[in-house]
């Protein structure tokens, strides 16, 4: 029965697509460290609603999804993690955290906080959600790659 679901579900995941969340900070030019402060949200989010219609099959669905959505072996395993760790918090309202961060940026830097964001939209709009890996922080004299 449940792999019935699972499969279910995962016929109505319609969608996956992937970016990136990222907060610039350019000091490069700066004579002195800045203290910034980021929102950071990581874990499932719902778009339109407080509930999925059904919890039942949703890891295997997202995790399948995400297996066939033409990540990096490292970025599919980010993803999986934390939507592992998202669903293990309980109800939907636990699914995510979102919290203030303090960091300082140093003199001279070009500074980002950067996180994976990936969609998944379903046949049922009220199933669209959203999941946000952990921030990364990252620093560099010059320009960033990418």
């Amino acid at each position: 029965m449940v792999w019935e679901i699972c499969l279910v579900l995962w016929q109505t995941l319609v969608g996956i697509h992937a970016s990136f969340i990222t907060q610039w900070f350019n000091f490069r030019n700066g004579t002195n460290p800045v203290d910034c402060i980021v929102t950071v949200t990581q874990g499932l989010t719902l778009w339109e609603s407080t509930h999925v219609s059904t919890t039942s099959g949703i890891n295997v669905a997202l995790e399948t999804a995400t297996q066939f959505g033409g990540f990096t072996l490292s970025v599919t395993t980010e993803i999986i993690a934390e939507i592992t760790s998202s669903l293990g918090r309980g109800s939907e309202e636990h699914w995510s955290v979102t919290e203030e961060r303090k960091y300082t940026v140093p003199a001279g830097k070009n500074f980002r906080v950067k996180q994976i964001m990936v969609d998944f939209t379903s046949m049922l709009p009220t199933d669209n959600l959203s999941c946000k890996t952990s921030a990364v922080v990252e620093e560099t004299d010059g320009d960033f790659e990418d």
